[in-house]
């Protein structure tokens, strides 16, 4: 049995996993019928110990003492939103790689790729997590450039999909939290998908910018007024 949280605490992030062993390859594959929570924009504000923008600029792969293959992925730091401040450089431990012969992949998990700009919702920087990013993929935010060259924000939300995150649905679901007191629903966009991968513009929605995002967070961290 592996969690996604820290292997003392299985609230929020449970998967059976079992391991197929080729000899051959030395190959291990944790294919999991994953059990992910579904957080709301709140949810995973307010549960993230660190949210940071930033660009991934080295990967390496290493196997421990425990026989099992681990990779860590070293970010440059480009704006904290939410956390103390890690310096200019930040490193966070997934389960899974390949180093030499053998690998060790986990279903569902996505982990950032060099050169990828993004922000990130970190549950904890402490290791012994099988990712260490909140909610998996919904913790796990994209910045690519859109057609006109203008830097947008976009959810992974789902393996091999990418969803950009909508100004007006976003301020939607955090009024209605805020409203609520309690979790709103758990997506914060939709759009039409590329083939590419990448959404298109929807009639009447602006994508948000990772300043524009960024800023939405924030007031979410803001004390609910009286």
């Amino acid at each position: 049995m592996i969690t996604g949280r820290r292997l003392s605490g299985a609230r929020r992030c449970l998967f059976s996993a079992g391991f197929g062993l080729c000899l051959s390859l030395c190959l291990y594959n944790v294919s999991a019928a994953s059990t992910i929570q579904k957080f709301s924009m709140p949810d995973l504000v307010n549960l993230a110990e660190l949210i940071f923008e930033g660009e991934v600029t080295a990967v390496r792969s290493d196997e421990l003492g425990d026989g099992l293959v681990y990779t860590w992925v070293r970010f440059r730091v480009a704006d904290v939103v939410k956390g103390g401040d890690p310096g200019e450089q930040i490193e966070l431990r997934f389960l899974g790689g390949s180093m030499n012969d053998r690998m060790l992949s986990v279903s569902d998990l996505n982990m950032p790729v060099p050169g990828e700009r993004g922000i990130y919702f970190v549950e904890s920087l402490a290791e012994g997590y099988v990712n260490p990013l909140l909610g998996w993929s919904q913790g796990h935010y994209l910045i690519h450039p859109d057609q006109q060259g203008e830097d947008r924000v976009y959810a992974t939300t789902e393996p091999e999909s990418e969803t950009a995150v909508m100004a007006d649905e976003l301020s939607a679901l955090k009024q209605k939290a805020l409203k609520a007191k309690g979790p709103g629903p758990a997506a914060v966009g939709s759009a039409r998908t590329s083939s590419a991968g990448l959404s298109q513009p929807e009639p009447g929605n602006t994508y948000l910018s990772p300043a524009q995002f960024k800023q939405e967070i924030r007031q979410l961290l803001e004390p609910a007024s009286p």
